[in-house]
């Protein structure tokens, strides 16, 4: 069946009848997983797209309808969960390099953890780097990366 209605339609329908809301997941959540494996990789991609309609679906309430798509919307929360999980990664990573700077009284234990610093992608430190960035500036790299 083909629902014609628009994104704010959807989802002022599912404020009363919740199950209305699959129907924004089910046309959004490929494109949602394609961005944020664009900007995180599979493994991210994986673990946040679901989180990202979790959060729609529980805040459908707080939905401003300025746009008929929810993809604004969606692309925002998506932005909002990446910078949650780079600031997590970054903390992780400081917690390594403390670790390796014990590493002279914990020989085994310094090796253990350079080579997990060692192995750390190219990826992972771009995206800290790209969390470093103002908001603005990093929005317009991502977006011009994503539409190349």
């Amino acid at each position: 069946m083909n629902d014609a209605r628009t994104d704010a339609e959807v989802i002022a329908a599912s404020r009363k009848q919740p199950v209305e809301f699959a129907a924004v997941f089910d046309r959004h959540f490929d494109t949602i997983h394609r961005y944020l494996d664009r900007r995180a990789g599979p493994a991210v991609a994986d673990d946040l797209s679901g989180e990202v309609f979790r959060i729609g679906f529980e805040q459908r309430r707080r939905f401003k309808p300025l746009h008929d798509s929810a993809l604004p919307w969606l692309y925002g929360l998506a932005t909002n969960l990446l910078l949650k999980h780079w600031r997590e990664t970054r903390r992780e990573a400081r917690a390594f390099r403390l670790v390796r700077t014990d590493a002279s009284t914990q020989e085994n234990e310094g090796r253990l953890a350079d080579s997990r610093l060692d192995a750390e992608p190219l990826g992972r430190r771009l995206l800290a780097g790209l969390a470093d960035l103002p908001e603005g500036d990093r929005d317009v790299v991502v977006l011009i990366a994503w539409e190349s």
